[in-house]
């Protein structure tokens, strides 16, 4: 994945603020709870979370 920017900003042009905070809403949730992230092991950040969370319950 590129950056931010990259993948969201540069290649659209918004009609309105709305449509623009709309779009980063789905960016941010599928960066955090779909796409694997290499230093987390290709886990997405949720489920590396939910992962090491039940490692320390007792």
């Amino acid at each position: 994945m590129r950056t931010f920017k990259e993948e969201v900003v540069y290649p659209n042009e918004f009609e309105s603020f709305e449509e623009a905070k709309n779009e980063v809403d789905h960016f941010i949730t599928f960066y955090n709870h779909e796409y694997p992230h290499s230093a987390l092991g290709y886990l997405s950040p949720v489920d590396f979370e939910k992962l090491n969370n039940y490692k320390h319950v007792a």
